[in-house]
């Protein structure tokens, strides 16, 4: 058994990389861009202060595997990664990064599948009370730009509003995915 003598990372994750992964540019210090992808998911995952001000990642963990970076940066290595976002949400159920739940993929289509809870409160995705007009508002947001759908008597109803312009984004982004693991 190998034996690491490395802090373990937010507890749990283990830097067992055979080089630096943090270095000086032109007095910049600069991390290896697969170490930081991982810090970042232990973090989610591991960091209480993270997860007191982003509630979504209370309950989500890494697979034992990924608790060694340099396993995941072999997976990482083996996907389409650069300037994209890792996400666990796509393939699996929200609360597990492992290698068969999680793909990289576009900020643009990560954004997709935002809950925004703090925002919306008890009302359904897509969904807030318009106090002006007393009515339920639908909203969606899509290439970083806020769209309204529309006003409604009932929260199910702008609820469906929302849905449909959601798989309309969704069916786009799929017809344009080149992912094998994505496409439907």
């Amino acid at each position: 058994m190998v034996k690491y003598t490395k802090k373990p990372v937010f507890g749990v994750g283990i830097n067992d990389a055979d080089y630096s992964v943090e270095s000086m540019v032109n007095r910049k210090r600069i991390k290896c861009p697969f170490y930081q992808r991982w810090n970042s998911m232990l973090k989610r995952c591991y960091s209480s202060k993270t997860q007191s001000s982003q509630p979504t990642y209370v309950d989500c963990k890494v697979c034992d595997e990924w608790l060694h970076f340099m396993a995941f940066r072999s997976g990482m290595e083996s996907q389409d990664w650069e300037d994209k976002q890792l996400d666990k949400d796509l393939l699996g159920d929200g609360k597990l990064y492992s290698p068969e739940n999680c793909v990289f993929i576009s900020q643009a289509l990560n954004l997709l599948f935002c809950d925004s809870g703090a925002i919306r409160g008890e009302h359904p995705l897509g969904v807030c009370w318009n106090k002006e007009v007393r009515k339920f508002q639908a909203n969606i947001r899509t290439n970083g730009k806020h769209k309204h759908l529309g006003l409604f008597n009932s929260a199910d109803d702008a609820h469906s509003a929302w849905l449909k312009a959601k798989i309309e984004i969704a069916n786009s982004f799929l017809d344009n995915e080149t992912n094998p693991r994505i496409r439907y």
